[in-house]
């Protein structure tokens, strides 16, 4: 099995003079294999005092 997996990522460069400067940099990985995926999901907690939408009109 394969995925699309995204990251982001913090780089820093140190110049000559002992100056350090970061950025951020966001991607995909593309088409990576993955052996096993585990996942955590929490139980949904209703949301008290929700104010409904409209209901849609044909």
């Amino acid at each position: 099995m394969t995925g699309d997996i995204p990251f982001t990522g913090r780089l820093s460069r140190t110049n000559h003079n002992g100056d350090t400067h970061w950025t951020y940099i966001t991607g995909t990985y593309n088409d990576v294999s993955v052996g096993e995926i585990n996942a955590v999901v929490e139980r949904c907690q209703p949301v008290p005092h929700v104010v409904r939408c409209p209901q849609a009109q044909d």
